[in-house]
């Protein structure tokens, strides 16, 4: 896949142990991760771990349970409504989230994307003060996935 970012993130190794792609400035409070998963490697995970009467090996269900996995890992404050759409002619599901990290609000904006063999995450964030100034780029960020 490929993507555009903005010129003022630097590549980092510290944000998420399982991304292929993760981007970040600190004093801009913007960051951004690639997750990939083989669609085939989701149902091994379903059936090794007895989900698969809670979730389908579908986009929508795949959003899903990543995103129940990620409530289970931070203090989620808010949920808005998922939208589906198409992000470069691949099937995407788009969410925004609002947590609360050690005091600080977060706002949190995924993609979840359908390539020809595998799913992605896009995680994009920034602190929800910072919101209104970054929201544009971290749609744009999103906007310019691609597969290759």
């Amino acid at each position: 896949y490929s993507m555009e970012l903005p010129d003022y993130l630097t590549k980092t190794t510290s944000l998420n142990a399982d991304a292929s792609l993760q981007y970040m400035n600190g004093i801009k409070e913007l960051y951004i991760v690639v997750v990939e998963m083989p669609i085939s490697g989701f149902s091994q995970i379903l059936k090794s771990n007895d989900l698969t009467e809670d979730y389908k090996n579908n986009l929508e269900d795949y959003s899903t349970f990543c995103v129940d996995y990620f409530k289970e890992s931070v203090d989620v404050t808010y949920v808005y409504e998922p939208k589906e759409t198409t992000i470069n002619g691949l099937p995407a599901i788009l969410y925004t989230i609002n947590t609360n990290l050690s005091g600080y609000i977060a706002y949190y904006h995924f993609a979840y994307i359908k390539g020809k063999d595998n799913y992605y995450q896009v995680i994009t964030w920034t602190l929800d003060s910072k919101k209104d100034e970054q929201k544009e780029n971290m749609e744009a960020m999103i906007n310019s996935f691609k597969e290759i």
